[in-house]
């Protein structure tokens, strides 16, 4: 059984043919899809990080209007992060890793994809966004990929999609922590 999940969490056999099934339907609808991949991590005690891969599918017809779409993640746990800026040079790895995974798809499909990072582009009024310690490096890494990245506050598929699903994961099979992540 595949770690790969929907939105709702039903299992997925296969990720990249459920791409190339949202992909024809998208098409036989005369639209087309866009693309979005983001990751998100979240300390768990000291059990360890969750870590959170999606891929998020939009359906848009010809005049560029939302048609819906389709989420896919995929969730595994490493050792603890203790370092915030670590964890998410990690989070941003994942996402370069799952794009460099993908493109060759997407590219064969022709979908647009961009990359959404799960930092912030202001350090805030009082310093309180510290994630942008990192935004420069993490942005900059991305784009050097040639994709288009988007940080926070735009970053919705890594800060929305992701974290939702990065809280109360458990190890399996009583192993302390397990990694599966796109093959």
């Amino acid at each position: 059984m595949s770690d790969w999940r929907t939105l709702e969490g039903e299992p997925i056999d296969d990720v990249y043919e459920a791409i190339r099934v949202e992909n024809q339907m998208a098409l036989d609808a005369g639209g087309m899809l866009m693309a979005y991949i983001g990751t998100d991590g979240q300390n768990l005690g000291q059990r360890g990080t969750s870590f959170v891969q999606c891929v998020a599918l939009h359906r848009y017809d010809d005049c560029f209007a939302g048609k819906g779409g389709r989420v896919f993640y995929i969730r595994f746990i490493e050792r603890r992060y203790h370092n915030r800026n670590k964890r998410l040079l990690r989070e941003a790895e994942l996402a370069v890793n799952l794009g460099q995974k993908l493109e060759p798809l997407f590219t064969e499909l022709k979908i647009p994809f961009e990359v959404h990072a799960d930092v912030n582009s202001y350090a805030g009024d009082h310093g309180e966004n510290l994630s942008n310690e990192v935004h420069d490096t993490v942005k900059g890494w991305i784009e050097s990929m040639g994709w288009v990245c988007r940080t926070k506050p735009e970053a919705f598929v890594a800060s929305i999609v992701a974290d939702r699903h990065t809280r109360g994961v458990r190890p399996k099979n009583g192993k302390k922590y397990g990694k599966r992540m796109l093959g």
